[in-house]
């Protein structure tokens, strides 16, 4: 999942494709719940939790390095 792929540069999460800043609501301001996963080769995945979309989403099943 290319879009949710994030690089850490300066102790900041920006998304690979497009390098925007991923910007996280704090959890005062908002409901939102966000999901982290690391590939087997340690490539970093965030994305926002909406419905049926799980770890497991990320990779349509396939194995994680962590989650």
């Amino acid at each position: 999942m290319k879009s949710s792929e994030v690089v850490v540069e300066d102790k900041k999460l920006f998304y690979n494709n497009s390098g925007e800043m991923l910007q996280a609501s704090s959890m005062e301001d908002s409901d939102s719940k966000w999901i982290l996963v690391l590939s087997t080769s340690t490539v970093l995945y965030i994305g926002e939790k909406n419905g049926p979309f799980q770890h497991s989403s990320f990779f349509a099943g396939g194995a994680t390095g962590a989650a």
